[in-house]
């Protein structure tokens, strides 16, 4: 299943390219489109995605059935589900030639209302990252994190933050690398000026 225009909008959004539409590319001088139509969406490996309405309950082993189960051997990790309740988990069991069914062990719990199950292939695994990217920039900037932190002082250009601002760093660096694993992903640069530029922020 080819990327959405909304997960592509995600994917520029977390490499650091900004929302910008196609028509403000002359300006903004990116580098993505181009990037984006030439070499990521084309040579992104897809691999079997299929749905199971098999109910899941957290903690644990259980066969779930889908259409096709070929592809899921044994020792190989499946995506399932998607946003808050993906997770990634480990085959256990295969059966194909009938109902076709795979085992492993659930940390989540997963209705039977036809969830998506996927092989970990580049856009299975891509579409995990961006999950966890926007889960972790809206921890950023919620009150959770913007509640432990405020401003101590401000410079020519520069801001401090007063005790307590661990959790956002902490946030920013997990958000940092997730960047980059979803730029290694891709194989394209980031633009990684998150937390740099004019305004710097020094946490403590």
């Amino acid at each position: 299943m080819t990327l959405s225009t909304s997960e592509i909008d995600s994917l520029r959004f977390h490499l650091g390219y900004g929302n910008l539409t196609d028509n403000a590319s002359l300006y903004t001088a990116d580098g993505f489109q181009m990037v984006f139509e030439q070499v990521i969406s084309p040579n992104l490996s897809t691999g079997t995605e299929d749905a199971s309405t098999t109910a899941v309950v957290a903690g644990s082993t259980t066969v779930i059935t889908l259409t096709d189960a070929s592809e899921f051997v044994i020792y190989s990790k499946a995506m399932i589900d998607v946003g808050d309740d993906a997770e990634i988990v480990v085959v256990k069991a295969q059966v194909t030639g009938g109902p076709e069914t795979i085992t492993a062990k659930f940390a989540k719990a997963h209705g039977a209302a036809g969830y998506p199950v996927a092989t970990m292939s580049g856009k299975a695994r891509l579409r995990f990252m961006l999950s966890e990217a926007e889960r972790l920039w809206e921890d950023i900037s919620g009150k959770s994190v913007t509640a432990t932190a405020g401003i101590k002082s401000i410079g020519r250009g520069q801001v401090e933050w007063f005790a307590n601002g661990s959790a956002l760093r902490s946030k920013v660096k997990q958000y940092q690398e997730l960047q980059r694993q979803i730029a290694t992903l891709c194989r394209v640069a980031p633009d990684d000026t998150f937390g740099k530029g004019s305004c710097s922020l020094s946490l403590y």
